[in-house]
């Protein structure tokens, strides 16, 4: 039996997305958040904080077969897992969060919702297709601007 559940995922820090509004707006309609705060204001002071988690990678996974081992799967798994965070660190995403992570502390009046807006999958889908002419390349820094443009 314990085999069956044995398994790890990785979580990260992630931004205020609107799912991270929404669930911040459901906790505080029940009151395991206090009313007196936005799920923005909880983000700045770090007193709610959402995460990203991987999949669960189970260690005892499929049906081995002779001379084989479950250790072999898992540590591939894990190791591509790992190649692809490794990739990632300097990436759009992670360069991102630390701007928004930065600007938080340099300026108090930070406005975190227009920040996380390029982590809004929704928000970058329709800044996307709003420049269906362009072939200029659309970056996160873009995203606040194209939203008052857009007809959206």
């Amino acid at each position: 039996m314990a085999k069956e559940i044995f398994s790890i995922y990785v979580c990260m820090r992630w931004a205020p997305s609107s799912e991270f509004v929404d669930v911040a707006n459901m906790e505080i309609k029940t009151g395991q958040l206090p009313n007196t705060s936005t799920p923005f204001e909880l983000y700045k002071n770090f007193r709610f904080i959402p995460i990203k988690g991987t999949k669960n990678v189970n260690v005892y996974g499929r049906e081995k077969g002779l001379n084989q081992i479950h250790f072999d799967d898992f540590e591939e798994e894990m190791t591509a897992l790992s190649k692809w965070y490794d990739h990632e660190k300097d990436g759009a995403l992670a360069k991102r969060l630390e701007e928004i992570t930065a600007a938080m502390k340099q300026d108090s009046n930070f406005n975190l919702e227009a920040g996380a807006e390029a982590f809004d999958l929704g928000a970058v889908a329709k800044a996307v297709n709003s420049c269906v002419n362009s072939t200029a390349p659309i970056l996160a820094k873009h995203i606040r601007c194209l939203r008052r443009t857009a007809s959206w």
